[in-house]
């Protein structure tokens, strides 16, 4: 399962804000030589996005947090993916 260039590109910089290299900590992302440990890390990582700047106001999500909401069930389906 591919995942879209856009997804792929918004991954990436949540994942430079916390980990120097992105490369190394994707090696495999989609295969199941990835472990689980790491989707959850890069969920842990796109929910604390999501909560520090992905609400508006009044607690719903903004135009950010929708795109969030979404790579966190893209991120989510590859755990374990075979």
């Amino acid at each position: 399962m591919k995942m879209p260039e856009s997804d792929l590109d918004l991954l990436k910089n949540i994942v430079k804000g916390r980990f120097a290299d992105f490369n190394s900590f994707l090696l495999g992302f989609g295969t199941p030589d990835f472990p689980n440990w790491k989707v959850d890390k890069l969920c842990e990582w796109i929910s604390e996005e999501f909560l520090a700047i992905g609400l508006d106001e009044d607690y719903e999500p903004n135009e950010y947090g929708v795109r969030l909401e979404s790579l966190l069930d893209e991120v989510n389906r590859r755990r374990g993916e075979k």
